[in-house]
C-alpha cells in the first residue's frame, strides 16, 4: 500500500471525475470541487497514487450506505494526503438527500482521513456532520449491488468486495489486476488538467482575422480568431501573446503542446492560479465583450 505522505498536487489540478473499478463493476464519481476543494483533492490524489488499490468495502448497511477507503480493512485505519486527518468542509448547500451521495466517514468533527461512504438512501441526520464532496454519476446499480452483499452482525461483508480494476485482453478473457482507481482526465474539453497537473486549453485557431479575439466556446475547444497570417509561426506567436495577456501570464508561461502547424492546438498554461471553472468564466466574459 502506498503511503499518503507524498506531495500535494497544485490547486489547479481538479479532475472532474474519479472512477472506482470495484470487483462488482465500475462506479464513476463526479467531484464537487467548488464546494469542497480540499476534500476532493484528498480523494482524487489518493486514488491517483493507488492508495485505494485492493481496499475492501468494510462496512455495508442496507438502505443506509456502503463504506470503504481504509487500507487496513478494520474501519480504524487510513490517512489523508495532508497528514493523519484534516478539517471538515461542510457546505450548507449540500445535503444527504438521497442515494448516490459521496461523503467522508469520520470519528467526530475534523477527523477526515481516507475513508468515505456512498449513500443508499436519504440520510438527513448526517447533514452538517459529514462532508459531502461528490455524487455517483454512473454505476449506481453497482452501488446498489454492493449494498445487497450479505453482512454479519457487525455490518461487515461476509464476502469481499474491493476497489480494483478489471481489464480484458485482446481475446476478451477477463484479466484481474490490482490497478489504482482511475482518475478520469477528459482531454476533449475546452479546458482540462493534464496528468502533470497543468492547465491546458484546446484551441481551434482561425488565422487571418482583423483582430485577435475569442469567437466562441464549443464542447471540445475554444474558437479563437487570430489577427496574424498562418505563415512562419506568426499565428502561433500571436495566439500565445493573446492568451498570456488574457490570463495575466508571461509569454514564457504559455507553451504550445500540440498543433504547431494546424488549427487544432493545445496550449499549456504554467503558473496559472485560476482553476478550470474560473478560466471558463473568464473565457465566457471575454466573448460577451
Amino acid at each position: 500500500m502506498l503511503s499518503a505522505a507524498n506531495s500535494i498536487p497544485p490547486k489547479t489540478w481538479q479532475p472532474p471525475n474519479v472512477t472506482l473499478d470495484t470487483s462488482l463493476g465500475p462506479i464513476v464519481i463526479e467531484l464537487y470541487w467548488k464546494h469542497a476543494p480540499e476534500t476532493c483533492r484528498n480523494f482524487a490524489e489518493l486514488a491517483r497514487r493507488g492508495y485505494y488499490n485492493n481496499v475492501k468495502f468494510h462496512r455495508i448497511i442496507p438502505d443506509f450506505m456502503i463504506q470503504t477507503g481504509d487500507p487496513t480493512g478494520t474501519g480504524r485505519g487510513g490517512a489523508s494526503i495532508y497528514g493523519k486527518t484534516f478539517p471538515d468542509e461542510i457546505h450548507p448547500d449540500l445535503k444527504h438527500t438521497g442515494a448516490g451521495i459521496l461523503s467522508m466517514a469520520n470519528s467526530g468533527p475534523n477527523t477526515n482521513g481516507s475513508q468515505f461512504f456512498i449513500t443508499l438512501a436519504p440520510c438527513e441526520w448526517l447533514n452538517a456532520k459529514h462532508a459531502i464532496f461528490g455524487r455517483v454519476s454512473s454505476g449506481m446499480k453497482v452501488v446498489q449491488r454492493i449494498g445487497l452483499v450479505h453482512t454479519d452482525k457487525d455490518d461487515r461483508p461476509t464476502e469481499d468486495v474491493k476497489i480494483k480494476a478489471m481489464s480484458k485482453n485482446k481475446k476478451g478473457s477477463s484479466n484481474s489486476k490490482n490497478l489504482q482507481a482511475a482518475v478520469a482526465i477528459d482531454t476533449e474539453k475546452p479546458v482540462f488538467i493534464n496528468k502533470s497537473g497543468e492547465v491546458c486549453l484546446n484551441i481551434f485557431a482561425k488565422p487571418g482575422a482583423k483582430d485577435t479575439e475569442i469567437a466562441d466556446i464549443q464542447e471540445d475547444a475554444v474558437n479563437v480568431r487570430i489577427g496574424a497570417p498562418p505563415v512562419d509561426g506568426e499565428a502561433n506567436k500571436e495566439l500565445i501573446k493573446y492568451i498570456s495577456k488574457l490570463f495575466g501570464l508571461k509569454s514564457s508561461d504559455v507553451t504550445l503542446d500540440k498543433g504547431s502547424k494546424n488549427r487544432n492546438k493545445v496550449l499549456i498554461l504554467s503558473n496559472c492560479k485560476l482553476n478550470v471553472e474560473d478560466i471558463l468564466e473568464k473565457i465566457k466574459s471575454e466573448i460577451q465583450h
